[in-house]
Formats: C-alpha cells, sequence, structure tokens
C-alpha cells in the first residue's frame, strides 16, 4: 500500500471532510522480505478513535512464523484450532478473510468502506508454544558431526598466540557450510601444521545500558572515512573491515570455487544452501560469477582497484548492494528458483561466522585492524545507516549514546579478537 508514497508522505481514510485515519511512511526500502532486513521499518500511525500518532513497526509474517518456530514456538495446527473453539479451524488469516468468512456464516458486520480498509490491513493469529527448540538445524546432529572436511594446510602462520596439541589424527565436524565453526587453532603434524576447530569463546559482553562517546567507537563501513582513525598508518581500516571488502573466500565444498567477498560468500551460501539450485552461487556470485566479472572488467578499464579509493570503494559497495539485490526471493525467482527462507535462517549465523573467521585466519590486515581497535579500547560498530533495528550492525544513538541494532558483525569481530567485556 506505501510502496508508491516518499518517506513522509501518508495513506489516508476520509469519510465526508473528515480525517478517519492515517500511516505515514518513515522508512526508505522497496523489498519486504522475509528476512532480518525486514526488521525496524517504521510507520506512524493515526485512527480518530485514538487520537494521536502511534509510531508502529512492519513485521513480515513468515518471518514471525519461523523465528517463534525456531524457539518451539508455532502456530496451532488444524486440530488444535478445532479443539480450542475456532470456527475457522484455522489459527491464523489476515481480518478481509475472517470477514469474509463471517459473511458467508450469514453473520453481517457493517462498516464504512474507509473503516474497513484500514481494518483489513491486520492480521489474526494464535501460537502455541511447542518445545524449547525446532529440532536440529542444518548442520547439526549426528549426520552432520560425521562429515569430514579435508584438512586445510597453513602455508603462512598468522602472528599471534597459538595452541599447540600432540599429533592426533582427528575428522572435523562440519557446519552447515561445510566450514569448522568455532575459533581455529593450530595442530602439529609431520607435514605441517592443519587447522582444528576448538571451542568457541563466548561472545563478548556489552551491557544494555552501555553508552559510548564517539571517540570510544570504531565505526566501519564500505564507505567509512579515509582518516587514520586508529593511528596505524590504515587509512583505509573501517572500509577494510566491512562485508563489501573484497578479500577472497573459498567455497566450503570446493576450495578453487572462491567468493570475492563476505557479501558474496552470504549470497552464495544463501542460494547453495536453502535453494534447489546450488549451482547458481557459482554462477552468479563466485569471483568467475556474473556480477563480479561486470565489475571486474569496469573497474579493470578505468585503473586497478585498491579499497583505499574513494573511485573503487564506491565501486566496491555497488557491487555489494548487487549482490544482496540478487539473493533476495524477488530476485531468485527470475531464475527460476525455490527458495527455503527457513532453512537460510537456520544457517545464515554459521555461514556469516564462517566468513569472519576466515579473513580472521586468513587476513592479516583485518587482524591487525580489528587488535588495534581492542588495544585502543575501541567497540567495533558496523555501521548500516540511520534505519534503526539493524541484526548485521547498527548506529549510535546522539541522544544517549547507545548502540541502535544488534551489530552482529561487530560483536562477531570483537568475539575473535578476545575483546573484555564492555
Amino acid at each position: 500500500m506505501l510502496r508508491p508514497f516518499e518517506i513522509g508522505q501518508s495513506k489516508m481514510g476520509i469519510i465526508g471532510d473528515t480525517p478517519i485515519w492515517s500511516i505515514t511512511k518513515s522508512y526508505d526500502v522497496d523489498d519486504f522480505g522475509a528476512d532480518y532486513d525486514s526488521l525496524g521499518l517504521p510507520i506512524d500511525v493515526n485512527f480518530i478513535s485514538i487520537g494521536t500518532v502511534q509510531r508502529e513497526y512492519l513485521m513480515n509474517f513468515d518471518f514471525l512464523v519461523e523465528r517463534l518456530r525456531a524457539i518451539g514456538i508455532e502456530l496451532m495446527n488444524d486440530t488444535e484450532s478445532r479443539e480450542a473453539g475456532l470456527a475457522s479451524q484455522i489459527s491464523t488469516n489476515m481480518f478481509d478473510v475472517s470477514h469474509a468468512m463471517a459473511d458467508r456464516a450469514g453473520r453481517k458486520f457493517t462498516m464504512d468502506p474507509v473503516i474497513r480498509q484500514f481494518s483489513f490491513l491486520n492480521r489474526w493469529f494464535v501460537f502455541r508454544r511447542k518445545g524449547t527448540s525446532a529440532g536440529p538445524l542444518p548442520g547439526e546432529g549426528p549426520i552432520a558431526a560425521s562429515r569430514k572436511v579435508a584438512e586445510e594446510k597453513i602455508e603462512n602462520i598468522i602472528e599471534g598466540t597459538v595452541k599447540r596439541t600432540p599429533d592426533v589424527p582427528m575428522d572435523l565436524p562440519a557446519t552447515a557450510t561445510g566450514l569448522p565453526v568455532a575459533t581455529m587453532t593450530l595442530k602439529r603434524k609431520k607435514k605441517g601444521l592443519t587447522a582444528t576447530p576448538v571451542e568457541p569463546e563466548a561472545e563478548v559482553s556489552v551491557s544494555a545500558d552501555k553508552a559510548f562517546t564517539p571517540s570510544q567507537i570504531f565505526q566501519f563501513s564500505a564507505d567509512a572515512s579515509q582518516q587514520d582513525v586508529l593511528k596505524i598508518e590504515e587509512p583505509g581500516a573501517g572500509r577494510w573491515l566491512a562485508l563489501s571488502a573484497q578479500f577472497p573466500i573459498p567455497d566450503p565444498e570446493n576450495p578453487e570455487v572462491k567468493y570475492p567477498s563476505v557479501e558474496h560468500y552470504m549470497a552464495g551460501m544463501k542460494y547453495k544452501l536453502a535453494t534447489d539450485k546450488p549451482e547458481l552461487a557459482k554462477t552468479i556470485m563466485s569471483s568467475s560469477g556474473k556480477i563480479h566479472q561486470k565489475y571486474l572488467a569496469a573497474r579493470s578499464s578505468t585503473a586497478p582497484a585498491t579499497v583505499s579509493s574513494d573511485r573503487d570503494a564506491g565501486s566496491f559497495k555497488e557491487e555489494a548492494d548487487e549482490v544482496k539485490m540478487e539473493s533476495r526471493p524477488q530476485a531468485m525467482a527470475k531464475y527460476g528458483v525455490t527458495y527455503n527462507e527457513a532453512q537460510w535462517l537456520a544457517a545464515k549465523d554459521r555461514v556469516l561466522n564462517d566468513a569472519l573467521q576466515y579473513r580472521w585466519m586468513h587476513d592479516k590486515r583485518f587482524r591487525k585492524i580489528i587488535e588495534a581497535a581492542r588495544d585502543q579500547g575501541k567497540y567495533l560498530l558496523y555501521y548500516t545507516g540511520p534505519v534503526s533495528g539493524s541484526e548485521l550492525g547498527g548506529k549510535r544513538r546522539t541522544t544517549d549514546g547507545r548502540i541502535d541494532g544488534a551489530n552482529r558483525v561487530g560483536k562477531i569481530m570483537m568475539t575473535l579478537a578476545n575483546y573484555p567485556p564492555f
């Protein structure tokens, strides 16, 4: 309903000369998919019987169902609905559908068309707790645990503290992506050092009431400033930590296939793990895929690309934006893909952890920047724009200095670096 409207414009319901209701658009995205990007999209609602404007947030219902299912809360099934005395024998419907069902049953509810238009925007539902989780997720359980991952030889040992263990061969449990989860440690064998997983450290602790001054935060993003904030001769540090920074990450099943950045890797794994056409991960998202090749050709036609260049940083950001667009369900449809949102939601956090862990293990510059921020006591904040409620990143509220957003990316990086609590 609000798609054609700009931010600040309103859809209104008027009877005669009297405004009955209004809904004002206060967000700036066009897609409303069943994922975390659908959160934090505000609307301002006014209804004549309330008399004041109320800030509300849109919610993709399919996403709500999947997130509740992950903690053991599900819509009632037909039998449970019938036993509960629901006339429709189902546990959710839009108001317009329920109104039509009542009308067919001879129960008339008369409403002015203007009020009916507002009412029919709503949905009712009944959930029941059926456990504490939805059972094993992709990458868990005995089948996944039995999968073997080829041991990865480390040619260049990263500087820093490592744990050395006896020479005992070991099969590695796989995550949903096939990469070992948890921070890596080094195991000595006759032919060199191989990576094996150890238990991850607990996520860095940040008090919900913690307020930060601007100087206590190292903010990073695809278009971060070129200032050497950390004083480590890295003016492009804020851009290098971004998910769009191009440091290749190998495919967990075929290391010869690489993805140019964390953004590409995430999108590729979305195709591999949650669609019926996993081969499109390579075709679209890999280094040899159509998106990267298009932008690579454009950059190569002018000058060599570096992440420090404003021109090239803009190109990397545009490429990452196209990657995100091409991994949305609406874009997948043009490839005839069947997409399973639940499978992706179950694996998404693990995929992000795997990608950032790979950079931590193999990207010395990435590690240098994070360790410098840690040593200077700076909170790592992945800035994702002014919109509230970001899952991957966030923003510092100027009103009270608190972080608005889950900042998953920043917290994973701080956890990898063994940050102290804030």
